[in-house]
């Protein structure tokens, strides 16, 4: 997340869970953070870490929705299903099946 922040304003903090500037805004000036401060550095990294802590509730519930809608779709799609899965990603991490072992519970060599 922090790559992906960096010289954004602090107001855009949590739109990857789908909150927005308007109310991240709201929760960081209630934490005495301007929302339109840049996220860099270290400071940044502390704006953002006491967002976290302030809202960790509202986070986590959040989180937890977009995982059951995730978990939803994938099962929907067969994903789920036992046996090997194919994923194509143009990647060269392996981040994408990473991830879709953490949030499937899967074996990463089954994906």
């Amino acid at each position: 997340m922090a790559d992906n922040m960096l010289d954004q304003k602090l107001g855009r903090a949590l739109e990857f869970i789908g909150i927005g500037e308007a109310e991240t805004g709201a929760m960081l000036r209630g934490l005495g953070i301007d929302p339109e401060r840049p996220y860099q550095g270290a400071e940044g990294l502390a704006a953002v870490e006491r967002l976290f802590a302030a809202q960790a509730e509202t986070i986590g519930l959040r989180l937890a929705a977009l995982r059951a809608d995730a978990l939803d779709y994938l099962a929907q799609e067969g994903f789920l299903e036992p046996g090997k899965r194919l994923v194509v990603d143009v990647g060269w991490r392996g981040s994408t099946q990473v991830a879709l072992a953490a949030l499937t519970g899967l074996p990463a060599d089954d994906i």
